[in-house]
C-alpha cells in the first residue's frame, strides 16, 4: 500500500508539473499585444487551473478509495483474529472439560484416583520444600459388601454417592478427597497437625454415622474407618500410604 500511494504522488507530481510548465509557457507566449491573446491566455490559464483541480480532486479520491479500501481489510483481518481467537478459547474449554471427567469419578463426582495422584505428588513436594505440616488419611466404608450382597449394588451405589457428599461437605476449601476405588476415600489435609487432623476425622466418621439411610422401609446405620499419618521426616509416599 505504500509503493502503491508513493507511485499515486509521483503521478500527481508529474501532472501538476505539467499543467504548471503550460501556465508558464502560456505566460512566456503572451505579448500582451491585443485583447484576443489575453482572453486566450485566461482560457489557457484557466483550463490548467481546472486540469490542476481536477488531478488534485482524483488524487484525493484514489487516497480515499484506497483508505477505504485498508480500512475495510483491517476490518475483516480483526473479524477473523475474533473468530479465531474465540475458536481458540472454545477448543481450550473443550479441553478442559474433557481433562476434567478424565480426572473425576462418573458415579460419585469425586476426584479419581488419577486425579488423587496428581494432587497426592504436588502435596509431597510442597511438603518436602517447605517442611509444613501434612497429613494423609484414608476412609473406609464398613462392611460394604454386605450391603451389596443384601441390598444390591444400586444400594451400594447409593450409599458411595452420600458419603461422597458427605465427606466433601465436611471438607475445608483447601483440603482434598478423592476416591480411591471400592469403598475406599483418600484425603489430603495441608496445614493440619495429626492431632488437628484426629478431631476432624472424628467429625467425618459422626457425619457418616448419622447419615438416614433406609432401605426396603428399614433405617439402616452405616459406618466407616478411617486411618490418618502425618508425613514425617524420611517418609515417602509409599510409606506413608
Amino acid at each position: 500500500s505504500q509503493l502503491i500511494g508513493e507511485e499515486q504522488a509521483r503521478e500527481l507530481t508529474a501532472t501538476l508539473g505539467n499543467q504548471v510548465g503550460q501556465i508558464e509557457a502560456s505566460f512566456s507566449s503572451f505579448s500582451g499585444q491585443s485583447t484576443q491573446e489575453l482572453n486566450e491566455l485566461k482560457r489557457s490559464v484557466a483550463g490548467n487551473l481546472q486540469s490542476i483541480v481536477a488531478s488534485l480532486e482524483q488524487f484525493q479520491l484514489e487516497q480515499n478509495e484506497q483508505h477505504k479500501s485498508m480500512s475495510e481489510q483491517l476490518a475483516e483481518m480483526s473479524k477473523r483474529v475474533e473468530k479465531m481467537e474465540e475458536e481458540s478459547r472454545q477448543a481450550n474449554e473443550n479441553l478442559q472439560k474433557q481433562r476434567e471427567k478424565l480426572l473425576r469419578d462418573t458415579l460419585t463426582n469425586l476426584p479419581n484416583r488419577e486425579a488423587y495422584n496428581i494432587r497426592l505428588q504436588q502435596e509431597f513436594d510442597r511438603w518436602q520444600r517447605y517442611q509444613r505440616p501434612l497429613v494423609f488419611a484414608i476412609a473406609d466404608i464398613d462392611l460394604f459388601k454386605r450391603i451389596n450382597d443384601d441390598y444390591g449394588h444400586a444400594a451400594g451405589d447409593k450409599v458411595l454417592k452420600i458419603i461422597a457428599r458427605t465427606l466433601q461437605k465436611q471438607l475445608r476449601k483447601t483440603d482434598f478427597i478423592a476416591r480411591f476405588g471400592g469403598e475406599e476415600f483418600v484425603m489430603l489435609l495441608p496445614e493440619t497437625s495429626l492431632e488437628a487432623a484426629e478431631l476432624a476425622l472424628e467429625k467425618l466418621r459422626a457425619a457418616v454415622e448419622a447419615c438416614p439411610f433406609r432401605f426396603r422401609d428399614k433405617p439402616l446405620t452405616i459406618t466407616s474407618s478411617f486411618g490418618a499419618t502425618q508425613f514425617a521426616e524420611g517418609d515417602s509416599i509409599a510409606t506413608a500410604f
